[in-house]
């Protein structure tokens, strides 16, 4: 059955469950007029995957956009093959709007669904690297990832930063700088 929202009266429901009826559409006929209302809900996505995108000298590496009832949520690999982290953060502080702008704009090309192409986006999650070292997929707090980006339109932001991260707001936007990546924090990571 398709997921979505309905009213009943419990009664109603419970005479048909002593009846034994157990069948979806014939239990849907104890609902209210209109009977059903199943909107679409995350299953939509679209998602874009390339080495060769790039924004500058910078790399869209992935861009996904999700679903979420009336909109969308973009998680977003960006690579910015730069050496010197604070040369770095000054570009991402001057340029999040168009690196966020390209990959919400090659996700929703990406997308078939009418959806994907026209809701509004409601939260933003951007992981930045400064080399695309991994082929395969880049993530985790290693030396290599300069920050996250968590914007929120709908609500405040109320997921926890990144571990030992030093958090700057600005508006919406929450940059959380990695300071602090695994196996440079003196810890022994070899013993279970």
């Amino acid at each position: 059955m398709p997921k979505g929202v309905a009213v009943a009266r419990a009664e109603r429901l419970r005479e048909a469950r002593e009846r034994g009826v157990v069948a979806p559409l014939e239990i849907a006929t104890y609902f209210e007029a209109p009977p059903l209302v199943f909107p679409k809900m995350t299953e939509q996505s679209a998602r874009f995957e390339s080495d060769e995108l790039r924004i500058g000298s910078s790399l869209i590496r992935e861009a996904r956009l999700v679903r979420k009832a009336d909109w969308l949520q973009l998680n977003a690999t960006i690579v910015l093959e730069r050496d010197d982290r604070e040369a770095a953060r000054e570009f991402v502080r001057a340029e999040i709007r168009g690196l966020i702008g390209a990959a919400a704009d090659i996700s929703r090309r990406a997308g078939e669904d009418r959806d994907i192409q026209t809701l509004p986006i409601g939260a933003i999650y951007v992981d930045v690297f400064l080399h695309d070292l991994r082929r395969r997929g880049l993530s985790g707090l290693g030396h290599n990832m300069l920050c996250r980006i968590v914007e929120r339109a709908r609500g405040e932001i109320q997921d926890w930063p990144l571990y030992k991260s030093d958090v700057e707001l600005c508006g919406r936007t929450r940059f959380e700088w990695n300071t602090l990546p695994y196996g440079d924090d003196g810890l022994d990571y070899s013993r279970p």
